[in-house]
């Protein structure tokens, strides 16, 4: 998923973390979602508005949901989730938004450093997802 796509939709448009990350990957992998759709994640910013599971995580487990769920049985799609969910955590310290904000935020860009290396991990995971 190039920065482009996060760029745009993070910054340039002011969108949550989340709705972000589905866009973004939207376009990417051409997974065919329609504006309406886009509604479904507005509530997961700010990790669910109470700090909880980060927005761009939420955003890119539904578009392994979206882009496997129908080529990966229960198990195989579980445990490409809870591979993506497992590196997440690995890679920034936390799943939750609460405490991620603290290292990640900034006045100007929010947190679009850490959404755009959560879009990276994405990349990683849908490609190795690809070769299963």
């Amino acid at each position: 998923m190039t920065e482009e796509y996060i760029r745009r939709y993070y910054l340039d448009e002011g969108r949550n973390c989340s709705e972000s990350t589905l866009r973004a990957a939207n376009e990417a992998y051409a997974l065919g979602l329609e504006e309406k759709d886009f509604l479904l994640l507005r509530g997961f910013g700010g990790g669910m508005a109470v700090g909880g599971p980060c927005g761009a995580l939420t955003g890119a487990v539904a578009a392994l949901g979206r882009l496997f769920g129908d080529k990966l049985d229960k198990e195989g799609l579980h445990a490409l989730v809870a591979g993506y969910i497992a590196a997440f955590e690995q890679r920034f310290g936390s799943v939750n938004c609460s405490e991620l904000t603290p290292g990640w935020k900034k006045e100007d860009v929010r947190c679009y450093e850490l959404v755009a290396a959560a879009a990276a991990l994405l990349d990683e995971t849908v490609q190795a997802g690809g070769e299963k």
